[in-house]
């Protein structure tokens, strides 16, 4: 249940040159307010706050109280009419109704689909393809779970509430089959468009507020020196499996994100005096500056693929094979 207030006050600080002032309707719902002026002129000494309305019973004061009352009843109305229609509410649905300017609802889906096409656009910019990618998927869980819950494939962003957060939840842990963290990666998520729909007052209040994201502490066991060396000497037939195994030596013995490899190219690659090569660039995710050395182990992976085409088609080192013998001595500026 919303908490709901009308008050009518004169704005003192704003009189007229013949010391009148304006008369305002505030309204409150859930401690969020809202002024509309009612285009009504008046002596702020005749106006009595304790009893909201004009004092006396001249003609002036009689029609201005049932002005006053014709609109407090009006208003009422609205917010009966809201709460029985079941949906949530804020304080601006009541002043665009009062007002004759009904806004439609935002739509949940809607809005997440505006934010990834955004979000798209600035891949490279100011995202990684990854991000996007985890953004595209979280938005196609929140479409089957709706679907699920309300047979709709769109709800008001303003239905958005903590047990909607709860269900969406256990939806991922259940139906989709998401371990712990993974489900609490895509509610993270999910929070980023709830947050936008909250500061641009689609949603009256944070239904977050009350949900606390919790990722549980997961051990991860290290390869040893002889099971990489069994990785790197494993016979693969597979082309794709043979490149995404090297994939992963390199960032063994690199220390570098998979997305960093991927996209490593071969002017980034430099020669010191004493002839050891070393890596200088940025961290795609963070675009902060490295330098780490290039071991043997690492050389090798990139000498396998002198002839493969892709590695000249997109110019990146892990497919770029003959880099080591042709590349010609740099210092790093």
């Amino acid at each position: 249940m919303n908490s709901f207030s009308i008050l009518f006050y004169p704005k003192d600080e704003r009189r007229d040159k013949n010391g009148k002032a304006g008369l305002y309707l505030r309204i409150t719902v859930d401690g969020r307010r809202t002024s509309i002026s009612l285009n009504r002129k008046i002596d702020p000494s005749k106006w009595d706050s304790r009893m909201n309305k004009l004092k006396g019973k001249d003609n002036e004061a009689e029609e201005l109280n049932r002005f006053m009352a014709t609109i407090r009843h009006k208003i009422n109305k609205i917010q009966h009419h809201l709460i029985e229609d079941g949906e949530p509410f804020t304080v601006h649905d009541i002043k665009e109704k009062y007002l004759g300017k009904d806004r439609k609802y935002k739509m949940l889906i809607q809005l997440f689909d505006e934010h990834n096409q955004q979000m798209e656009k600035l891949v490279g910019i100011e995202f990684a393809l990854g991000t996007w990618k985890r953004y595209f998927t979280t938005k196609s869980h929140i479409a089957e779970y709706v679907n699920q819950e309300y047979s709709k494939p769109d709800i008001p962003i303003k239905s958005i509430d903590l047990k909607f957060i709860k269900g969406f939840e256990y939806f991922l842990k259940v139906t989709k089959s998401c371990n712990h963290n993974s489900a609490l990666k895509y509610v993270n998520n999910f929070k980023k468009i709830v947050r936008i729909a909250v500061a641009n007052d689609w949603l009256p209040k944070d239904p977050f507020y009350n949900y606390k994201i919790q990722f549980k502490t997961v051990h991860r066991e290290f390869l040893s020196k002889e099971e990489l060396q069994r990785l790197i000497d494993k016979k693969i037939d597979n082309e794709r499996l043979f490149i995404v195994r090297d994939m992963f030596v390199l960032c063994c013995f690199t220390g570098l994100a998979y997305v960093d490899v991927q996209t490593l190219k071969p002017e980034e690659i430099y020669q010191n005096e004493n002839d050891s090569f070393y890596i200088k660039s940025k961290r795609t995710k963070t675009d902060t500056d490295f330098t780490i050395p290039l071991l043997p182990t690492a050389q090798a992976v990139i000498e396998k693929y002198k002839d493969h085409p892709k590695a000249i088609n997109k110019n990146c080192v892990i497919q770029y094979s003959d880099l080591i013998r042709r590349i010609k001595k740099r210092s790093a500026v």
